[in-house]
């Protein structure tokens, strides 16, 4: 299971929190110190923390979260706030199953491997068939994607073999960015020079990862998407830059010889020809700002796309 802490800042500054995750045994989970616990200015609905724990015992589990503006701990000194939480956990046939993504925060362009643990409880010989995957909501598998991929489909369990592990691997690149929001950039230079999509809009969000097999067992985990760092943003812009200059050095030939056949009226057609041009660019570029396609985390409050 997975738990998001959300709390809302109604002060014009920035606050820090700290404080602890217990289980219902009293053990610390999760500590959250006040580098992790710093809420900006005025945010609402701000997703202080998220993690994933894997939960043993059929039966109701209840965990308690406290928080304070001092030291993290409750002992009367700061504003200090207790929540807590019941989940159920029911029995699943003789199987036990979890999912366990790695790693737990990904950059564009790279992968992480998700990798589901199945157990016999007891010895008896069974064989599971691993039916779809979601990420972020929608199914990844089995479609025609290269970027998600999957080691095994079917898994037999028995009494020389009691546990064994499948593994789910997603890259976070453009053809799953294609598949995923089903479009591409207006902006024609993005779209056919630099073969971009809308990838960077995975940057931010943690998305739900979950594996539903045919005999009724379902397992899932998250991960989170990194934002692009300060320089990461402009060796990209780099890259671009450099392909820009490419075309530009490319249409300048074409604009050279144009001069010679057109005569003295070419400059100022290639002038108006390439502000039209400029024109529509920029108008792709603002529709794509505004209107370009985002994950969604739905209204339930836990900031998971797809959980």
């Amino acid at each position: 299971m997975f738990f998001t802490v959300k709390v809302w800042n109604f002060a014009n500054q920035a606050i820090s929190l700290s404080g602890f995750v217990n289980d219902e045994n009293g053990t610390i989970i999760k500590s959250i110190d006040g580098f992790e616990g710093r809420v900006p200015a005025d945010a609402q609905n701000y997703t202080l923390t998220s993690f994933s724990l894997d939960v043993y015992g059929v039966g109701n589990h209840t965990y308690k979260l406290f928080l304070d503006n001092v030291d993290g701990k409750p002992n009367g000194e700061g504003e200090e706030h207790w929540s807590e939480v019941t989940m159920e956990v029911k029995p699943m046939g003789n199987v036990v199953a979890s999912m366990s993504c790695t790693p737990t925060v990904v950059s564009l362009n790279n992968p992480t491997t998700c990798t589901v643990h199945l157990k016999l409880k007891e010895p008896r010989t069974i064989t599971l068939h691993l039916k779809e995957v979601d990420f972020g909501g929608k199914k990844v598998w089995p479609v025609n994607l290269s970027s998600v991929t999957v080691n095994k489909q079917n898994v037999t369990l028995t009494l020389t073999n009691m546990q064994e592990d499948l593994t789910v691997t997603i890259t976070i690149n453009d053809e799953l960015a294609n598949y995923y929001f089903g479009e591409k950039p207006w902006d024609p230079i993005d779209r056919w020079i630099f073969k971009e999509s809308f990838k960077d809009r995975f940057a931010g969000y943690t998305y739900l990862v979950k594996a539903e097999f045919e005999e009724g067992i379902t397992v899932s985990d998250i991960f989170t998407v990194a934002e692009q760092s300060t320089f990461d943003e402009a060796v990209e812009a780099g890259k671009n830059a450099k392909a820009i200059a490419s075309e530009i050095a490319r249409t300048s030939k074409v604009a050279k010889k144009g001069l010679i056949v057109v005569g003295k009226n070419a400059p100022k057609l290639i002038s108006r020809g390439w502000l039209a041009i400029n024109i529509i660019i920029l108008g792709a570029d603002i529709h794509d700002w505004f209107f370009g396609p985002r994950p969604d985390p739905g209204m339930d409050g836990n900031s998971i796309v797809g959980g």
